[in-house]
């Protein structure tokens, strides 16, 4: 009961957030598509690798920011740029999972946050690709509003990165939705490529994964997988 309450809940939370955040044109468009979703949903994903190598140094952000692994009471402090069912969503895995965040700050206030982890948790994210010793996996980044085109996303995403290559992990891989060109633009200029696409549909109980990926390992691994798997 609680989770039916809650599926029904997230729209109407997601919604209002997107209101503040947005405005009311992007708000009605989510709670459009949530509440579609609980019945019918058909979602494509673009995969992207890039290896971890070679980084370069982080591009400076045109305000003065700190960049740095997440504690915990960042976690709980990002509802102003996170929507309520995702930040419950990453705050489960930052608790239960080993997921890794990253911040901004500006002037002691949180303006960015990114998420990564070693490993995909297949209930969550909608598919199961298991990552390699030496893979990491690239979630969700959000920038508050008042912080956008300020490079702050650029430098972040940088510094995770770079973050993850010192803990030995040679090659990111990431999702973005194929409907989301701001995100594709943004993480092809970071070096990303596209290796494959996940689709994902679903009406009611019944549903069905498609992946396609063909993953070229860093230099240090490397090695050719294509991977093409059907899953309902």
């Amino acid at each position: 009961m609680h989770q039916i309450l809650t599926k029904l809940i997230a729209p109407l939370e997601d919604s209002r957030f997107t209101l503040k955040t947005d405005g009311w044109q992007a708000a009605a468009r989510t709670l459009v598509t949530h509440v579609g979703e609980l019945v019918y949903s058909s979602l494509e994903f673009i995969v992207l690798a890039r290896s971890l190598e070679n980084l370069g140094g982080i591009p400076e952000p045109q305000i003065r920011a700190e960049l740095r692994l997440g504690v915990p009471q960042d976690v709980d402090r990002l509802g102003h740029m996170v929507s309520p069912s995702k930040l419950r969503y990453f705050q489960h895995l930052f608790r239960c999972s080993g997921l890794y965040c990253f911040v901004v700050t500006h002037e002691g206030e949180l303006i960015a946050c990114s998420w990564a982890s070693t490993h995909i948790a297949p209930e969550r994210e909608r598919f199961n690709l298991e990552l390699e010793p030496w893979e990491a996996y690239g979630h969700n980044a959000n920038t508050a509003p008042a912080y956008r085109q300020l490079g702050v996303m650029s430098a972040l995403l940088t510094y995770r990165n770079k973050w993850l290559y010192d803990q030995g992990c040679t090659r990111l891989i990431t999702l973005v939705n194929a409907d989301n060109a701001p995100s594709l633009g943004m993480t092809h200029k970071l070096g990303l490529e596209d290796i494959g696409r996940i689709k994902h549909r679903r009406i009611l109980w019944w549903q069905k994964k498609e992946i396609h990926i063909t993953r070229v390992r860093s230099t240090a691994h490397p090695t050719d997988d294509n991977l093409v798997r059907n899953e309902r």
